[in-house]
């Protein structure tokens, strides 16, 4: 498993997931937006960033295009965020999903996987869209799952943004236990706060050639 993650001029970057990674959604709210940017910084037009990420994605519907997303140019790096959609997925339908997801991934190439943040910002239970409670259940099992499965494979890293931000961060970082407005506009969609945030995360952990 990797511990930092290499990115370098001859990047060729997939970012696959949901809404949160999404072509539909506002640039100004995709959650790998900073990573894209500092690539077009540091190396110009040399590293290159193919973003497939659709709205309402559960890690089967990942799993059903990854080939096809996989296909559209010949990536060094993969970097995915997988589970926010889970609600109404059984368990062992995500780990069925997740176990086939892995093995298509491939053994040269580095993918980054981050486990999900939030559905709804209250603590220690989220509720939004009426999935109070049961919701955060879903998020820790699939976060778990992603991790255990995941970590298995030499050329990947899982960053748990279930713990790091959800459990470790927002208690301090929502004192007034407001259900939106912390990281996200709508408690799942990142906000400008919660990029940098995240950003902050990701900084040390890349390695940079």
């Amino acid at each position: 498993m990797l511990t930092t993650f290499p990115l370098g001029p001859s990047s060729k970057v997939l970012l696959d997931g949901s809404s949160l990674v999404g072509q539909e959604i506002n640039p100004n709210y995709r959650m790998f937006q900073p990573l894209a940017e500092a690539l077009q910084r540091r190396y110009g037009g040399t590293a290159q960033v193919c973003n497939r990420g659709v709205n309402g994605s559960t890690v089967g519907n990942v799993n059903a295009r990854f080939l096809t997303d996989l296909s559209c140019a010949p990536f060094t790096t993969i970097i995915m965020d997988l589970g926010i959609n889970e609600r109404a997925v059984a368990p062992a339908t995500t780990t069925a999903d997740l176990t086939s997801l892995l093995a298509k991934v491939p053994d040269n190439v580095d993918t980054w996987i981050f486990t999900p943040y939030a559905w709804g910002e209250k603590w220690p239970t989220g509720s939004q869209g009426g999935f109070a409670g049961a919701n955060d259940t879903v998020l820790d099992t699939v976060a778990a799952q992603i991790i255990s499965l995941f970590a298995a494979k030499p050329r990947v890293m899982v960053t748990d943004l279930r713990t790091l931000m959800y459990v470790n961060k927002l208690p301090a970082a929502n004192p007034a236990n407001a259900q939106t407005g912390v990281w996200t506009w709508d408690g799942v969609h990142w906000n400008p706060p919660g990029r940098v945030t995240l950003w902050n995360i990701m900084q040390p952990l890349i390695q940079w050639n």
